[in-house]
């Protein structure tokens, strides 16, 4: 794997993760973490159906749309997909789970920001499936970054957010 997991506590609640890309030769491997994100472009902003279809005569048109989707607006490093799409690959690298659903698949105009959790996974613990929802902040500083995604996991995590949530989520599986 890319990253390395400078802290890893799920034990804690709420569990905490951080992961850090390094740096090769006194730089920051800005590189390598595009490249990284690259190959889990597809995965992110497909549905699984979608995914299916996948093959060398599909590959390069779909990965186009993918990509288009993440970053057709010139913001986009500002806007929250390019977070969203670290957090999918770290999630399924750290923790072997699956998409539930793409919510960046259903946004309706491009730039149109997905709502609620940013990622919707399935990992499964035993025998057992959890659900596991995500939030994610890309920050230049990181305690900007710890503050604002706790505030965010604090209001999501309310009951009537919850079922909210699990209302339009279980609409899209």
């Amino acid at each position: 794997p890319l990253f390395e997991l400078v802290v890893h506590d799920i034990a804690r609640q709420p569990g905490f993760t951080a992961a850090d890309a390094g740096y090769e030769s006194s730089e920051w491997r800005y590189k390598a973490v595009a490249d990284y994100l690259f190959d889990w472009l597809l995965e992110f902003a497909m549905k699984y159906s979608d995914l299916e279809d996948v093959n060398s005569a599909t590959a390069a048109k779909m990965l186009n749309k993918a990509a288009k989707t993440v970053y057709m607006t010139e913001k986009y490093g500002k806007r929250g997909e390019f977070g969203e799409l670290l957090l999918h690959a770290l999630i399924r690298q750290t923790f072997n789970s699956e998409p539930a659903i793409s919510k960046i698949y259903y946004k309706t105009a491009n730039n149109d920001t997905v709502k609620g959790f940013d990622a919707v996974h399935i990992v499964e613990q035993g025998g057992d499936l959890e659900l596991w929802l995500g939030e994610v902040k890309f920050y230049k500083k990181a305690k900007d970054a710890i503050r604002d995604v706790v505030k965010e996991l604090a209001a999501h995590t309310q009951n009537d957010y919850l079922r909210k949530e699990f209302v339009l989520i279980s609409g899209k599986l």
